[in-house]
């Protein structure tokens, strides 16, 4: 963005968004550096913009064999890291049983 070019500011705040539906998010890679450190720290800056529906499901496919416990821990690492919000012990309770992490070849 050149320097003197205005800044727009389209935060949620200011929009009117429909209901979204129940949703399920399959991310390919689910335990890569993609997913890490930008695909799952944005789900979660959704959740605390309020945007995302109470009944969701995020689930992790990759080639690594990890547990749902296993992979929450290691994406919670990535959104401390690289989320554009400080993690919140209370939102992450609500934020980490939707996700899952399956095994594909």
């Amino acid at each position: 963005m050149p320097p003197n070019s205005p800044r727009i500011d389209i935060s949620p705040s200011q929009e009117t968004i429909p209901p979204v539906e129940p949703c399920t998010l399959v991310i390919f890679g689910g335990s890569g550096d993609l997913a890490r450190r930008r695909l799952i720290p944005a789900l979660y800056n959704l959740l605390l913009d309020g945007l995302l529906p109470p009944n969701y499901a995020v689930i992790g496919l990759g080639r690594k064999s990890m547990t749902d416990e296993e992979f929450r821990a290691t994406v919670r690492d990535g959104v401390v890291s690289h989320s554009r919000q400080a993690l919140a012990e209370d939102k992450w309770k609500d934020f980490a049983p939707h996700l899952f992490t399956c095994r594909g070849k």
